[in-house]
């Protein structure tokens, strides 16, 4: 399923309205982007690999016990399944994802999910605002990850750990199936918290970066 057809247009205006609104409350552009996947993840095909190399000699142990293997010279019997094994699974990863995440550790998908959030806080310009006011919540699909990351004005009154039940509380939205609105419960949580920071609105205040929801397969 592509990414587009997870947020259906009455979905996508629920977010916006969601940032319309905080942005009418507080000195923030919050700038939603969600991500199909934050990495490409190798690593899980090669690690796939070698657990298929060591899984199917093990199969093929026990079709001996069930089976006799009769006319099948002994040196493909002992060469095969390894390499049947390791093709299976590398490809496996890339066939279903679940058991690609499966493959990675916790540590690696936060890392890249990170990562990601950061790059899209460059090429979205989220750093671009006249008090240094932008914050960005980046949902990574296959991660499960969420990361809110704050600019300069906004990271100087609330610390980032601050952001980590509301990011706590999208993932876990996001596992119960309510993607658009667990991302649209977010938005308003960091409205709370710009509020209680004392990040209020001037008067002068335009909007300077798009509400829109932004996504991205990778």
């Amino acid at each position: 399923m592509k990414i587009q057809e997870l947020f259906p247009e009455a979905t996508a205006e629920a977010i916006r309205r969601a940032v319309e609104e905080v942005e009418r409350q507080a000195a923030a552009e919050v700038v939603p982007v969600v991500v199909g996947a934050a990495g490409t993840y190798p690593q899980a095909a090669w690690r796939g690999a070698a657990l298929g190399a060591l899984a199917a000699p093990l199969v093929v142990a026990l079709l001996h016990r069930l089976v006799e293997l009769w006319g099948v010279p002994w040196e493909l019997q002992l060469l095969l399944p390894p390499a049947l094994g390791a093709a299976v699974g590398f490809l496996l990863p890339s066939l279903f994802p679940p058991l690609a995440r499966l493959l990675l550790f916790r540590e690696e998908l936060e890392t890249q999910a990170r990562e990601r959030a950061e790059h899209a806080f460059l090429t979205e310009e989220v750093f671009a605002t006249r008090e240094r006011t932008g914050m960005l919540i980046l949902v990574a699909l296959f991660e499960r990850q969420v990361v809110v990351l704050g600019d300069k004005g906004i990271a100087a009154r609330i610390p980032q750990e601050r952001w980590r039940a509301i990011a706590d509380g999208v993932a876990q939205g996001i596992r119960k199936g309510k993607l658009g609105e667990a991302l649209a419960w977010g938005i308003r949580q960091c409205g709370v918290l710009l509020q209680e920071a004392g990040i209020a609105r001037k008067p002068g205040d335009v909007n300077e970066l798009a509400d829109q929801l932004r996504l991205e397969e990778r």
